[in-house]
């Protein structure tokens, strides 16, 4: 008899053990969505310092590089100006301002007005151009093409 009453404490304190700890380990639903959210919340749009002027030199398929300021501003709206180089002689500096446009994930941007300039990657105190694909382009010798915040 006294071995049958152990055996049954025992077998109850396994059972409570173990809906405690299933209790604890369980994630729900809206766990996973407000996990979501905070990440979501920490990107390159409500990070980072990113307004401001960045330059430094694009690639070209014709020339040797764009020379390119750009300005952005908080109000999303920027000034672009460029110069296209080449051994013989530089090219004429074009102006131009509009509006930008974050994308979902808060991480590049698009000059609107722009429809020859790739979306730009904003990182600390930098932009980077990226590829049709979406990919960082890639450095040449002299060159990274990041363009550096002044």
């Amino acid at each position: 008899m006294k071995h049958t009453l152990l055996l049954f404490l025992l077998f109850l304190g396994i059972i409570s053990c173990k809906s405690n700890i299933e209790e604890q380990g369980d994630i729900q639903g809206d766990d996973i969505t407000e996990l979501n959210k905070s990440l979501q919340l920490h990107n390159s749009r409500n990070s980072l310092d990113w307004a401001g002027t960045y330059s430094g030199l694009l690639p070209c398929e014709d020339c040797r590089g764009i020379e390119t300021l750009i300005e952005i501003k908080e109000d999303q709206t920027y000034r672009l100006i460029q110069r296209r180089t080449t051994r013989e002689e530089d090219g004429p500096k074009e102006e131009s301002t509009g509006n930008f446009t974050w994308n979902e994930q808060g991480s590049t941007i698009e000059l609107v007005q722009e429809p020859n300039m790739p979306l730009l990657k904003v990182g600390e105190n930098y932009l980077v151009p990226l590829d049709p694909r979406g990919f960082e382009l890639k450095a040449e010798p002299g060159n990274n093409f990041k363009l550096l915040k002044l």
